[in-house]
């Protein structure tokens, strides 16, 4: 075991260039990446989590304390890393040499490109082998989320602890950290056996909503625009709600609308659109909406936001179809457009809707209104088919859509959608039930399946005309209306559905070389969950203060996954919506909340968690706290709570970990940087925060 005196390697040097290098590149990796097994916000980048923790595990050579059997032993290791450069055996010879040379293979392990490589796999656990030659470390994350840090971990060989209140997150954690190193290869291939059954059952049920053109052509996607009626006397047309009246701005396939106005004897007037091809930006027309200002483009007016949220709340949202009794459209959202795929065409073609696209979207809304009536002729037997489950108001700011009348988490979604992840979650259901071999670990999986096909089915996934492909429902990190939104179908060929599953096999096939299988538990970070002095790293990454609502995002994916996995207390799924009581978080005030989550509050559950870390932390071991926010209140809040809790920062390190072309980055300061705060256990916490009302 390292000496309580000696120092780490966190504590006295670190290659945040190279670090920082690798952590920016892989937020643009998605291929077996485990962020694609399911949506976390604001996960910390597999890369500095690596680095981190190496540098924590390790002791610092040039340190009085190190024990010489380590050197000795470091120095062994790394001259039998294949691949080694020449200067490794040159300068490892002096102790200084020796931390150096730990620290470039700190930062080589670092890229994703050799995180799964055998040869620094093996390096990387002999070195902590080395370090801890008495017992194999305990690494414990409070706040563990989206499971990067227990991740790592189990990466570097370590015995593994990993607890959230969220449930979404402790049901990513079990999948990732207990069913794929447990089951690994055999996971995957019943993953595959058992969603190839539901996808062939899903596409018999869906296919009359979801018809085939008669060209051969197959529909993957349909463009559509919420509607309001302009205001203005003697006008009252429709406005189709459109942020830009491009399709597609590739160079070889420029498309985009361009719209008339038909005026009808004794009717408002009409606009209808036409797709061309544009050759330059001046001969697209102007989006009709912006910031909530709504221009109608008959006459000209321009409909204040109060007035635009006011009728799209008698629409609940306004993101479905209103037709009569015939099956024709009166009013409601507008399709826009259609995007198909055609085995004799190259790439994605556009063409405007026809009758049989509205009669399939009639269709499905009287599917839906059947399976929500045998739902109540049943009794109301289990949950509604289709989540009823209110949208909380506290974070209004965050999740906005409520203001245009989307009160429940069902409203985010077109009949068309609800209808069919109503179905897909049956199936789930279903078909686990029948998977004896690796259930619940596949329950799991395909419950997460069904929740991420939700994120790319909602009323607020956009289409994205530099590339021709949706951007989910969460572009950033919040739910706000989206005025011309894209309705993806669930599955066409070796599109959707089938890639979600693809991507969630990748992932398995990629992490199961770690091999070792870590414990996760569902529980509160302000109180300890294991014995007193029993950790020698607790390495966590707590909420950013007010930058992210995790618990009410999480609803979103929350009530779907309780429709589509089968009931079962291990799944963690039997609350109406996920707790949020006790999240340390900030909630941004306005005028619908009565939320006491301030800054007091805030400062006061991280120093209650600062506290319970302290209490777990062996008297020899060191902590490590990520954090990242815009602001001092933030910070202060944070420091404040880290000294209440009796912790001592020893060290920081920022690392830049986030990409400068992502959405939140674009055209404003954000945030690139996340610091680490290297702690050790200092004085007990102050009686005034232990007996603070929160």
């Amino acid at each position: 075991m390292i000496p309580k005196e000696c120092k780490r390697l966190a504590e006295v040097d670190f290659p945040i260039a190279e670090v920082s290098r690798h952590s920016a590149r892989e937020k643009s990796i998605r291929h077996g990446h485990p962020s694609t097994l399911h949506l976390w916000w604001a996960r910390r980048p597999l890369a500095a989590c690596r680095a981190i923790l190496m540098a924590l595990l390790l002791p610092d050579p040039c340190d009085d304390h190190c024990p010489k059997d380590f050197r000795n032993n470091a120095r062994r290791i790394l001259l039998d890393h294949p691949g080694r450069p020449e200067k490794w055996a040159k300068q490892i010879s002096d102790d200084l040499g020796l931390r150096k040379t730990i620290l470039s293979f700190i930062a080589e392990f670092a890229n994703w490109d050799n995180s799964a490589d055998p040869h620094f796999l093996k390096t990387s656990r002999d070195l902590i082998k080395a370090a801890h030659p008495e017992e194999i470390p305990l690494v414990v994350d409070t706040f563990a989320g989206g499971g990067s840090i227990p991740l790592e971990a189990l990466r570097l060989g370590c015995e593994t602890f990993a607890s959230d209140l969220n449930p979404l997150a402790c049901l990513i954690l079990r999948v990732m950290l207990e069913d794929i190193p447990r089951h690994g290869p055999a996971l995957a291939e019943e993953l595959l056996r058992v969603s190839t059954e539901i996808k062939k059952q899903a596409e018999k049920e869906l296919a009359e909503f979801y018809p085939g053109d008669s060209d051969g052509g197959s529909p993957i996607a349909y463009l559509w625009a919420r509607t309001i009626r302009c205001e203005s006397p003697n006008c009252g047309a429709e406005i189709p709600l459109i942020r830009t009246f491009w399709l597609c701005k590739k160079a070889n396939r420029k498309r985009a609308l361009q719209y008339r106005v038909l005026q009808t004897k004794g009717k408002p007037l009409q606009v209808d659109f036409e797709i061309f091809e544009p050759k330059s930006e001046k001969e697209v027309a102007p989006g009709t909406v912006t910031r909530a200002r709504a221009t109608c483009i008959c006459c000209g007016a321009v409909l204040p936001p109060e007035r635009v949220r006011a009728q799209l709340s008698e629409q609940r949202g306004g993101a479905d179809v209103i037709f009569d009794s015939e099956g024709c459209r009166i009013g409601g959202a507008r399709m826009l457009a259609v995007v198909t795929l055609h085995s004799s065409i190259q790439g994605r073609n556009y063409r405007l809707p026809i009758d049989k696209d509205y009669q399939a979207v009639y269709k499905a809304q009287k599917q839906l209104i059947e399976i929500l009536g045998e739902w109540e002729r049943s009794g109301r037997k289990g949950l509604s088919p289709v989540p009823d489950e209110m949208i909380p108001l506290t974070e209004i700011r965050r999740i906005s859509v409520p203001l245009y009348g989307c009160t429940s988490w069902g409203n985010l979604f077109t009949s068309r959608q609800a209808m069919s992840l109503s179905i897909l979650s049956s199936l789930s259901r279903s078909q686990s039930t029948n998977s004896t071999v690796l259930n619940p670990g596949v329950n799991r999986l395909l419950a997460l399946s069904v929740s991420k096909q939700a994120e790319r089915m909602s009323s607020l996934v956009s289409w994205i005309t530099q590339t021709s492909a949706p951007r989910g429902s969460f572009a950033r990190q919040a739910l706000g209306i989206v005025w011309d939104y894209c309705e993806l179908v669930p599955s066409v060929g070796e599109q959707e559905y089938s890639q979600l599953i693809d991507a969630m096999r990748s992932v398995i096939e990629n992490l199961y070389i770690i091999g070792n299988v870590g414990q996760v538990q569902q529980h509160n970070a302000c109180e300890p969950v294991l014995p007193e002095k029993s950790v020698p790293i607790w390495f966590t990454d707590p909420p950013y203060y007010d930058s992210v609502p995790y618990a009410h995002l999480s609803d979103f994916f929350y009530v779907w996954l309780r429709r589509a996995a089968n009931p079962d207390g291990s799944l963690l799924l039997t609350n109406q919506l996920t707790p949020k009581e006790n999240e340390c978080v900030v909630d941004r005030p306005h005028r619908l909340s009565a939320s006491i989550k301030n800054n007091e509050y805030f400062e006061c559950m991280m120093a209650r968690a600062m506290a319970a870390g302290r209490t777990l932390l062996a008297d020899n071991g060191i902590g490590s706290i990520v954090f990242a926010h815009k602001t001092t209140e933030g910070w202060e809040s944070l420091i404040g709570g880290i000294l209440s809790g009796g912790l001592i920062v020893t060290a920081s390190w920022p690392i830049q970990t986030e990409r400068g072309g992502r959405l939140n980055a674009q055209e404003q300061a954000a945030l690139a940087t996340s610091v680490h705060l290297s702690v050790v256990r200092g004085r007990k916490m102050l009686q005034s925060v232990t007996g603070a009302k929160y």
